[in-house]
């Protein structure tokens, strides 16, 4: 039987691989609102989300090289601290430019996600199979509800938000 602390581990380390993912999609569900407001081509927006893509796997490696050395919960907070920033500088974007600087933060942040939680979880979990289930219930949900969710908040909010 997992303790309470097991169990907050695997609670939180889930609900951070679902933001991870919801993250991720949601520059592509706003994507022609963004294409409209800074009056920029879909092919320059789809070249913004290769940077988005490329630096969320190029961090991978050193992500799990730094959670080796580091720890697994420093790297996680720091991947949770700098999806949130990422997110907000997005959304505060004034230019193309700035807009692709800041989705480039927001794929290093959250590519520190996947060998940091996979690695916390392996460690600190007494029933790996099923805390991993947990795990990737977390990231699957944030991959269904994370497009529909930024959809409606932009809808009724705009984009930026």
């Amino acid at each position: 039987m997992a303790d309470r602390f097991e169990k907050q581990v695997i609670a939180y380390t889930s609900a951070c691989h679902g933001m991870v993912h919801v993250l991720e999609l949601a520059y592509g569900v706003a994507l022609v609102s963004i294409a409209q407001e800074f009056g920029a081509s879909l092919l320059t927006l789809g070249v913004l989300a290769n940077i988005l893509g490329f630096t969320f796997g190029l961090t991978a490696l050193p992500a799990g090289f730094l959670a080796d050395r580091f720890g697994e919960r420093r790297l996680l907070i720091l991947c949770c601290l700098g999806m949130g920033v990422a997110a907000i500088v997005v959304g505060l974007s004034t230019s193309v430019y700035m807009l692709g600087a800041a989705l480039a933060f927001l794929g290093l942040a959250l590519g520190i996600y996947h060998p940091t939680g996979s690695a916390y979880i392996a460690r600190v979990a007494s029933q790996r199979g099923l805390a991993f289930g947990y795990l990737g219930m977390g990231g699957n949900i944030g991959q269904a509800v994370g497009p529909l969710m930024t959809g409606v908040i932009a809808a009724f909010m705009g984009w930026r938000a």
